[in-house]
């Protein structure tokens, strides 16, 4: 099941700054010029910050504006994800649809070591 029912483009302007917000930061972590382990570890950081609740929004965000985004856009946000591992953190029974999980690569959910 598609979880693109979750996000409505007006709905989603209400949190547009803060999703920008949130990606630029880990963008400008990910173009930074220092070392991949730095950037692990300053994305890491930052990510053990974000509630579940944040880390749910950021997820259904990411996952349901795959049909409203351009496919390089979106392979941005999730290889993002992917590469930070961003929902490291997520609390899995709190998605709407346990299925929902499959939807978003697995490296996403490992744990930075």
């Amino acid at each position: 099941e598609n979880s693109s029912y979750l996000y409505k483009e007006k709905d989603a302007k209400v949190f547009e700054s803060y999703f920008n917000y949130m990606f630029n930061i880990y963008d400008y972590i990910d173009t930074s010029k220092i070392e991949l382990t730095q950037k692990l570890e300053y994305a890491n950081q930052l990510t053990a910050l974000l509630t579940n609740y944040e880390l749910l929004l950021i997820f259904y965000y990411v996952e349901s504006t795959k049909q409203y985004l351009t496919k390089s856009k979106y392979d941005q946000l999730s290889g993002l994800c992917i590469k930070y591992h961003l929902f490291q953190n997520i609390d899995i029974s709190s998605l709407a649809d346990i299925n929902h999980v499959y939807q978003i690569d697995e490296k996403a959910y490992l744990k930075y070591k």
